[in-house]
């Protein structure tokens, strides 16, 4: 919620009535800024709880001061509606299938959700392009049969993404990370921000700066 128009002289008076309705000021300047998250699991598309993880990332380091501002966000799915590239850290959900052929009933309903081709129905059989999946899971939730398991769930990173007049897409972490593991990953992200930063340099230009192999090893993340 953006509120407009307020004079400066009237700063403090505007802050005084949104704490009293219990509204807070978002965090600026040099600091982590408030943490984004889509609707999560609210959306029949979710794949993951995005409110929780958001929560406590925004009460931990919410207005934290840091070397420079710090951007978090976090994407249920890959329809990716926070636009988690975009941000210094982002964490997107995915959710990996596992076909049953035994329970199958080549019904094609797991194929006609998927909008990547992942599953098609050639000679009235079920193939799987795993290359393809980029793990939505809508197919899981449209088989009748429950034929349609999860091979592997978690969220995936982003590092380093950045939008404005220097666009930057974040760097992808290779793998999966369990939600219960975003709270310890944002701290180490953070720390070796700040340890590791130049003045008035974002996440991502410190990474190019040391290199993305640096990065990966300092936070704890090239496995």
């Amino acid at each position: 919620m953006e509120v407009t128009g307020i004079q400066r002289e009237h700063l403090s008076q505007a802050k005084a009535i949104l704490a009293s309705a219990g509204l807070v000021p978002e965090s600026t300047g040099p600091a982590v800024r408030s943490v984004v998250a889509c609707k999560g699991t609210v959306c029949r598309h979710g794949r993951c709880d995005t409110f929780g993880p958001a929560q406590r990332l925004e009460e931990e380091y919410g207005g934290r001061p840091l070397p420079h501002k710090f951007k978090i966000a976090v994407a249920g799915c890959p329809n990716n509606c926070a636009w988690v590239q975009l941000n210094d850290l982002g964490f997107l959900a995915h959710c990996y299938p596992l076909l049953d052929p035994g329970e199958c009933t080549n019904c094609g309903a797991c194929a006609e959700v998927c909008r990547e081709g992942a599953i098609e129905m050639r000679d009235e059989v079920l193939h799987f392009v795993a290359d393809r999946c980029i793990g939505c899971g809508d197919c899981i939730a449209a088989c009748p049969q429950d034929a349609v398991g999860i091979a592997g769930e978690g969220l995936s990173l982003f590092l380093g993404g950045r939008a404005g007049r220097a666009i930057r897409i974040g760097t992808p972490v290779p793998g999966l990370v369990a939600e219960a593991e975003v709270p310890e990953i944002t701290d180490f992200i953070i720390t070796f921000f700040t340890d590791n930063t130049c003045k008035g340099e974002r996440f991502g230009e410190m990474m190019d700066r040391i290199g993305v192999e640096t990065v990966l090893h300092g936070i704890g993340l090239d496995r």
